[in-house]
């Protein structure tokens, strides 16, 4: 492999998008946020197409959070639960765990995935989703 196809390899595009990011965007707006999250979640479709009403409230989901003694942004908490259950609720239909303890847990592992980049809410609504 030539020197130049290994520096093309080692730039990923995400670098890039993150460099173009830095010139247009103010560093706050890498957090999700309420508005964010409500324009997404109010965009989501189930993987057959429908558009569907979100099945929890962010409230809801800040109750979650609470009982569980968790700590995580509820904002995100939310969005990322109900995106997860607008992408996979058919499988977890299918396997009969189609509930809010098994959304709730879903949501806190990905939040919490260690090899992620930081506000990976908001980096997977900005590069990824439609919207």
């Amino acid at each position: 492999m030539t020197r130049a196809a290994v520096l093309m390899l080692m730039q990923s595009p995400r670098h890039h998008k993150e460099e173009e990011f830095s010139e247009t965007h103010e560093a706050h707006e890498h957090k999700m946020t309420k508005d964010t999250a409500e324009k997404w979640v109010s965009h989501m479709r189930t993987a057959d197409g429908k558009s569907v009403s979100p099945p929890w409230t962010m409230e809801q989901a800040a109750q979650v959070l609470h009982q569980r003694n968790w700590n995580c942004d509820p904002v995100e908490f939310w969005a990322i639960m109900v995106a997860l259950w607008s992408d996979h609720c058919a499988v977890a239909r299918k396997y009969g765990v189609d509930n809010v303890d098994f959304w709730a847990d879903m949501a806190k592992s990905w939040l919490d995935d260690p090899d992620a980049e930081p506000d990976k809410a908001w980096r997977y609504y900005k590069y990824v989703t439609k919207h």
